[in-house]
Formats: structure tokens, C-alpha cells, sequence
């Protein structure tokens, strides 16, 4: 005979809150993936397009190292070194402002909250 073991039984407060934080991780788990495949996607897209437009193909070839006539010096040696810096830097003033915000414990701002302050404009003299 094998004995059956039942879950203790959880309050429904804490199911609630266990329900919560797992909906939560997924909602910043979804949006840290869309996040990621926009700025990859606008990265391929700065590759591709300036003065001389360059399909996906040849930007890939140029990616890999192969010499496409007119989009090797181009894509490899102007835009990728330019796109690739852009992302870099944007990360980095990304990463600032989160370390700035943790150290001086300045709490995020609510979302709905449009940067103003919630008193009122001084009355004109």
C-alpha cells in the first residue's frame, strides 16, 4: 500500500499572495523579453538602413565576416561600431540611473504620476 501524502493546507491569504508574485514575475519576465527582441530588432534595423538601404542577407554576410562588395566597409567598419556603441551606451545610462535611484533611495515614481509636482503652480505677482 503507499500512503498519499496531502498538501498542508495554505490559507487563502497566502495563496493569494504566492499567486501574486508569480504573476508578477512573469509580467516583468514578458516584458524584459519584449524589451530585448525590440532593441535587437531596432539594432539589425540600424544596420540595415542609411544612406545606401542593405538587405538582411548581406548585413548577416557582413556580420560573419564574409566581404560583400559595397557592404563590407559600410556595414562593418561604420554602422556595426555606431549601432553597437549606441546599445552600450544605453545600457550604461540605464544601469546609472537604476544605481543612482537604489543609492540615494529615491523610490521609483508611480506610473501614473506625470513628473510634476502634486502642489499647485505658484499664483502670478
Amino acid at each position: 500500500m503507499t500512503a498519499t501524502q496531502e498538501r498542508p493546507a495554505v490559507s487563502p491569504t497566502l495563496e493569494t499572495v504566492r499567486r501574486g508574485r508569480i504573476r508578477r514575475r512573469r509580467a516583468r519576465l514578458t516584458a524584459t523579453c519584449v524589451l530585448a527582441a525590440l532593441v535587437l530588432a531596432l539594432f539589425v534595423i540600424g544596420l540595415m538602413v542609411g544612406q545606401r538601404f542593405y538587405g538582411l542577407g548581406e548585413v548577416v554576410r557582413v556580420v560573419l565576416g564574409e566581404q560583400v562588395p559595397g557592404a563590407s566597409v559600410t556595414v562593418g567598419e561604420l554602422r556595426l561600431p555606431r549601432v553597437s556603441m549606441s546599445v552600450l551606451a544605453g545600457a550604461a545610462f540605464g544601469l546609472g540611473g537604476i544605481t543612482f535611484q537604489t543609492m540615494l533611495r529615491n523610490p521609483w515614481p508611480p506610473p501614473t504620476s506625470s513628473g510634476s509636482r502634486p502642489e499647485p503652480a505658484p499664483r502670478p505677482p
